[in-house]
């Protein structure tokens, strides 16, 4: 007796928005890779590409070919579902982060018609193929003190990030420090690697500092949550699940590594 497997189910999806948006959506799908696959279910995935950083080799990175089929946003279907961070559910705006994730992961497992409650909707997924992207790495980029995502948030998060590369060529004197964007004076850069290897550095780095632009989306992940020590985020999204400063100062975050370099 044979087992038939079930109908092909197509679902198109859509964001109109940049890089950390649509990462947030890929990186679910490439977590319910396995599950779809036995439900022999495939996505169709169209992003714009009238921004410059919304790149395919990024998105690529983050998808299995055999599930999720990426396209411009241009082709999309009159029937496909947008997924946008922008709209609250249930009052809770993105803002909230970790609250708004499980809302919208959520919806989205709701969309698919997946009523699992053993997956999960956090917005800290295990990825453990970042341990062979990590092993990958350049040892300048391994067990390194800082993590500093300095990139201008692109829907206006964080416009202005010289004081950030000011802070980043201070805390360069005394710890070993990885910036997203080259600051100079010697200070490393990731500015080369891919969003996947950021996230990787991230798994092994002692402290983030970032400015929630899209380079801070492959930092969400539960190796990531579970070694850093803490987070000072710029602007301030709420994290509950993590020792967090939000809205962090420019000035209180460089006291706070004087004192440990005090110590």
């Amino acid at each position: 007796m044979t087992t038939q497997s079930p109908t092909e189910k197509t679902y198109h999806f859509y964001n109109i928005y940049h890089v950390g948006d649509n990462l947030l959506n890929l990186k679910y799908f490439l977590y319910l890779t396995k599950i779809l696959k036995e439900r022999n279910c495939k996505i169709v995935y169209y992003y714009s590409t009238q921004w410059a950083y919304n790149k395919e080799a990024t998105f690529r990175s983050y998808i299995d070919p055999s599930v999720v089929t990426i396209k411009p946003l241009e082709e999309r279907p009159h029937n496909s579902i947008e997924l946008w961070q922008g709209h609250a559910i249930d009052n809770v705006t993105h803002g909230d982060s970790e609250r708004y994730f499980e809302l919208f992961y959520k919806k989205i497992l709701n969309i698919l018609n997946i009523n699992d409650p053993t997956v999960l909707t956090t917005l800290w997924l295990d990825e453990p193929f970042l341990v062979d992207v990590y092993n990958s790495l350049e040892q300048k980029y391994k067990d390194i003190d800082i993590l500093i995502l300095n990139t201008v948030g692109r829907s206006g998060q964080y416009q202005d990030t010289r004081s950030v590369n000011n802070l980043a060529r201070y805390l360069h004197r005394h710890f070993t420090v990885v910036t997203m964007d080259d600051v100079g004076e010697g200070v490393t850069s990731a500015g080369h690697l891919s969003l996947k290897e950021v996230g990787a550095i991230s798994t092994r780095a002692k402290y983030i500092i970032s400015t929630c632009s899209g380079p801070h989306i492959p930092c969400f992940n539960k190796l990531t949550k579970e070694y850093v020590k803490k987070w000072f985020i710029l602007p301030g999204f709420k994290y509950y699940t993590i020792d967090c400063i939000d809205n962090a100062n420019i000035d209180a975050i460089k006291q706070y590594f004087d004192s440990i370099r005090a110590k």
